[in-house]
């Protein structure tokens, strides 16, 4: 008998059957961003004219980014009218949809216009969402010539003064070393400080020791003298801490008479 029973659990496990529908998941998740039914939370987003009150779910917010599951916690959250409510001006209403779009459905779409996507990789990183953080660094570097051909001094200006995204600074060393596209680097100091770009209230923006060239505040006035600076040689002796970005974008050469 209990052979027989045996048996038959065997011939009952053979017809069990698993498949997975991640697809038809997906599909609803997108529905749910997309209608915004029974949701549970208003977040409003950017500046003036530019704000925009955002509709989402919690329990999908909470489990998508670590940041969201500590701000829509009982010891932070705030309510009103039975729904969570949170203010991000500092994130623009389309960067915000992005990374929303991404939390409900698995997708993103990362174009080579630097602003944007500097402005996406911030927000991100400040709401703790990981998986689309690695997204973004991996196509910033995949795409590094492009962007540093695009807008050099932005994108370098971004990766000098970010803390937190050291790969991301590495790569980009790396590509400038490797391919300068007629770059040269130099030591420039203004003042004796550690800046080469100097600026107060008495005066308008001056670069280099001396100045070399000294804007007058409030006027079309400006002053400069002729100064050079040694080339570095080994530019791999100089953190990337150490960079001050320039790009020229006008080369004007006058005769004397």
């Amino acid at each position: 008998m209990a052979a027989h029973e045996d048996t038959q659990k065997h011939k009952i496990d053979d017809n069990i059957m698993t498949e997975t529908f991640s697809e038809s998941i997906s599909e609803d998740y997108k529905k749910l961003y997309e209608t915004k039914e029974r949701y549970d939370t208003i977040i409003t987003v950017g500046k003036e004219p530019n704000i925009e009150r955002i509709y989402a779910h919690s329990l999908i917010l909470c489990t998508r980014s670590s940041y969201f599951h500590r701000a829509l916690s009982d010891e932070w959250a705030e309510k009103k009218e039975g729904c969570f409510t949170l203010s991000k001006p500092n994130i623009s209403t389309s960067t915000f949809k992005t990374i929303l779009k991404f939390l409900y459905c698995g997708i993103v779409e990362l174009r080579t216009q630097e602003d944007e996507i500097i402005e996406l990789l911030v927000a991100v990183d400040e709401l703790l969402i990981q998986k689309l953080n690695d997204i973004i660094q991996k196509f910033l570097i995949k795409n590094s010539c492009k962007f540093l051909q695009q807008s050099p001094v932005k994108m370098i200006h971004f990766i000098i003064h970010s803390k937190q995204f050291n790969e991301l600074k590495e790569a980009y060393l790396e590509t400038i070393c490797r391919d300068p596209k007629n770059s040269t680097v130099s030591r420039v100091n203004h003042n004796n400080s550690n800046s080469a770009i100097g600026c107060d209230n008495s005066h308008g923006p001056s670069f280099g020791e001396g100045p070399d060239l000294h804007v007058l505040d409030g006027s079309r006035s400006w002053k400069y003298q002729a100064k050079s600076y040694p080339k570095i040689l080994n530019v791999d002796s100089f953190m990337i801490s150490f960079y001050e970005v320039f790009q020229i974008v006008s080369n004007i050469t006058k005769k004397s008479a």
